[in-house]
């Protein structure tokens, strides 16, 4: 085979493996979006009221779980916790994108934000294997004071507050 028949090949290949990916996108999509039936949310020992799980929102409105926010210390280097109750959630995507959107509401004991102000979460995605996405609209890296100081430490008080509030999700790369 030359060289021109090769590249002739390698190309015919790859435009055939496009056209499947944008044939089949639809369905894996759609795949991504399903909640993940193996991950419950592990409920924090801390937790005030039980309702029944599986008797839908009506049921769960009321119940709250306690869970643990990082956010910028004030007076030095770093991330500090600050203990919040949110509304539980037994689909864990929604569980988290609620965590991450009380993150985005700042602190409400003195911390400074991490998320800066505006920054809303646009999708949430959690595969079987613990593996999380967190989509965050425009104004979460727009809004950053600068520098890779502060990149860090958005990042550092998403991915501590969801590995830290939720086992099910994995916390390695």
């Amino acid at each position: 085979m030359t060289p021109r028949q090769a590249n002739a090949l390698t190309v015919v290949g790859l435009a055939g493996l496009l056209t499947t990916v944008a044939l089949t996108a639809p369905r894996w999509a759609a795949l991504l979006r399903v909640p993940a039936a193996s991950l419950e949310v592990e409920e924090p020992a801390h937790e005030e009221t039980l309702v029944p799980v599986g008797e839908g929102p009506a049921a769960e409105a009321g119940r709250r779980i306690s869970v643990r926010l990082y956010f910028e210390a004030p007076d030095r280097e770093g991330l500090l916790p600050e203990e919040r109750e949110v509304a539980f959630s037994a689909d864990l995507a929604r569980q988290l994108r609620i965590v991450v959107e009380e993150i985005a509401k700042g602190s409400t004991t003195g911390l400074l934000p991490t998320l800066p102000a505006g920054t809303r979460v646009l999708e949430v995605f959690v595969q079987a294997r613990g593996v999380a996405w967190v989509d965050l609209s425009s104004e979460a890296t727009s809004g950053l004071p600068g520098g890779s100081r502060a990149e860090l430490l958005t990042v550092y008080s998403v991915v501590n507050t969801i590995v830290t509030n939720f086992p099910a999700v994995s916390g390695s790369w």
